[in-house]
């Protein structure tokens, strides 16, 4: 086996390992109880244990941001949730063939079948990190559509190997890691027609600057431009847990501009793309992790 870059060493070899055993320990209770049962114990403890760690004061910070309004009380109830439904979704992904293959834990929205015929003809699909992400495009594309992934790769090569096991399956196009060599893979893909999915709502540092939830952030245009390049639809997706493990299944089409200036549109597409994501979270903000950096400024941007 080689050994990852960011683990030189005899000592950095050693962390790999330990780091990878003590994710199967964590995970291996949770892949025997039922999915529903280990969704909510997994719930429950990342309720308990999470508002402990550093990243807590992130959330609050970034719920201050976003609900100026909410008292601390009520900010507080909603990070708590948050860290719920990352628990849950944790879970869940340990159970990822059995939840997509239970049409029973999904509802689907009316007019499914003008998505399914969109993506037929090759579209890109956004989502974000809200509900149980990982399932988003599923149901919404239909199992006879092969949709392209992306995903940002983990640094320990055993628990990356591991993750992506588990859900490169569900992913007909093939899961990628994002980098350059998937940008142009995915390209190609596009010109071809395919259906190709991002998460989108994670914070690009050399991306386009936006405005979300009243502030700026940054955020990455390529699933826009990629869409303004080759004429193809942009479909945002989200899956909204509505109780338990069963959840509710939002579509929306985003228009993408064509004008002469390609960045401008992509620009402004990927604008409207977080104008809906925000919508989105507004309706059940204990359903988004706000513990990543969205609002981060890049060097030399004067904070608001």
């Amino acid at each position: 086996m080689s050994q990852s870059k960011f683990y030189p060493g005899h000592l950095g070899v050693a962390r790999m390992w330990l780091e990878y055993i003590g994710l199967r320990v964590v995970v291996a209770p949770l892949r025997l109880l039922p999915i529903d049962r280990a969704s909510a114990v997994s719930g429950r403890l990342w309720r308990w244990i999470a508002p402990f760690t550093h990243r807590h004061r992130r959330v609050q910070e970034h719920l201050g941001y976003a609900f100026p309004e909410l008292s601390a009380e009520e900010r507080e109830r909603i990070a708590r949730g948050s860290w719920e439904n990352l628990g849950r979704v944790f879970a869940e992904g340990q159970h990822l063939g059995q939840l997509v293959s239970d049409a029973d834990r999904f509802e689907l929205p009316a007019g499914l079948d003008r998505y399914r015929r969109i993506a037929r003809n090759g579209c890109v699909f956004v989502s974000l990190h809200l509900g149980n992400w990982e399932v988003a495009a599923l149901p919404a594309l239909g199992k006879d559509i092969d949709i392209a992934g992306t995903y940002q790769p983990i640094q320990n090569p055993l628990v990356e190997r591991y993750l992506k096991a588990m859900r490169a399956p569900l992913y007909g196009g093939g899961l990628h890691a994002k980098g350059p060599a998937t940008a142009r893979r995915l390209t190609i893909l596009a010109r071809s027609g395919g259906a190709v999915g991002f998460l989108a709502d994670l914070r690009e540092r050399r991306g386009v600057r936006v405005v979300f939830f009243d502030r700026p952030a940054y955020a990455n245009p390529f699933p826009a431009a990629l869409a303004r390049r080759h004429g193809l639809p942009i479909v945002a997706g989200c899956m909204v847990r509505t109780g338990g493990v069963h959840f509710r299944l939002e579509l929306k089409v985003v228009e993408v501009p064509q004008s002469d200036d390609r960045d401008r549109d992509a620009a402004e597409a990927t604008q409207a793309i977080h104008e809906v994501f925000e919508h989105w979270i507004r309706i059940t903000p204990e359903q988004w992790m706000w513990a990543h950096r969205k609002w981060a400024l890049r060097a030399g941007d004067e904070p608001s």
